[in-house]
């Protein structure tokens, strides 16, 4: 994140587009490691890079309230649980059917609820992406740190405890 930019000039999340999403503990942007099409790509903090599509994330509706997919630009490989207390992966989208469209196919390990509306002031900024399949956890950058190539896990929620920024994100919504 460019130095003279705080993270309050930030968004927030504002409905399905593609933004660059920061871990709040580190200031790094979650980022598909070498933007790869690899199954069990690793998703990681890294600093941010201007126009990296690595770490531009297109996040879409599905067809249930509030249920949303995040697929990284630079290959279309979407977000995926791989089990509680385990890395969060990029996984390819699966073959297109004849009569249904990949996205209503995704396992609930790729779909997230985007939950804003916990943290008071900051409220529209801050989100905490939960996961459908495992319920009570979240994505977490491993200790908050801020080393590139950090592990981004997915995670017991911590509850509203202070220990919980690595737990927090926040969105930039990119121009089309």
């Amino acid at each position: 994140m460019p130095q003279s930019m705080s993270w309050h000039a930030w968004s927030g999340f504002t409905g399905e587009g593609t933004y660059v999403i920061l871990n709040k503990a580190s200031l790094t942007c979650l980022d598909l490691e070498e933007g790869s099409k690899e199954p069990g790509t690793k998703v990681q903090g890294f600093t941010h890079i201007p126009n990296n599509s690595a770490q531009l994330w297109d996040i879409r509706k599905r067809l249930e309230a509030d249920v949303y997919y995040i697929q990284c630009k630079s290959s279309e490989t979407v977000l995926t649980a791989s089990g509680p207390e385990s890395p969060v992966v990029g996984m390819p989208k699966g073959p297109m059917g004849p009569s249904t469209s990949w996205q209503h196919s995704l396992p609930k390990e790729a779909l997230w609820v985007i939950d804003k509306s916990i943290y008071g002031l900051d409220s529209g900024k801050m989100v905490v992406f939960r996961n459908v399949k495992y319920p009570g956890y979240v994505l977490d950058l491993q200790h908050g740190e801020a080393a590139n190539g950090t592990l981004v896990n997915l995670m017991q929620e911590r509850g509203l405890s202070d220990e919980r920024e690595m737990q927090k994100w926040l969105l930039q919504v990119q121009p089309k």
